[in-house]
C-alpha cells in the first residue's frame, strides 16, 4: 500500500491483545495526513481505539479496513 501510494514515513499505532498501547504511540502532527489501515475488520474494536485516540491529536486522518468474515477465512485457507 505504501509503495503505490509513495508513502514514505510509515508510523505504527501499537495495539497489542486487544489493548492501544499508548507508552508508544506516535506524536501525530496537526499538520500532516496520516492512513491508518487496519488489514482485518471484523468486531470494530480496534477501530474505535484508535479512533477515539487519533482524534485526540486534531490531525488530518482516514481509515481503510478490510471485511473480514468466515467465508473469505475459508476460502483463504484452501490456498
Amino acid at each position: 500500500m505504501a509503495r503505490e501510494l509513495r508513502i514514505e514515513n510509515i508510523q505504527l499505532i501499537p495495539v497489542r491483545n486487544n489493548a492501544l498501547d499508548l507508552k508508544e504511540m506516535p506524536v501525530l502532527l496537526k499538520e500532516k495526513k496520516y492512513l491508518i489501515i487496519d488489514e482485518i475488520y471484523d468486531t470494530g474494536s480496534t477501530f474505535v481505539k484508535v479512533y477515539d485516540t487519533v482524534k485526540i491529536f486534531r490531525c488530518d486522518f482516514s481509515f481503510l479496513f478490510s471485511r473480514h468474515n468466515s467465508i473469505t477465512k475459508c476460502l483463504l485457507q484452501r490456498f
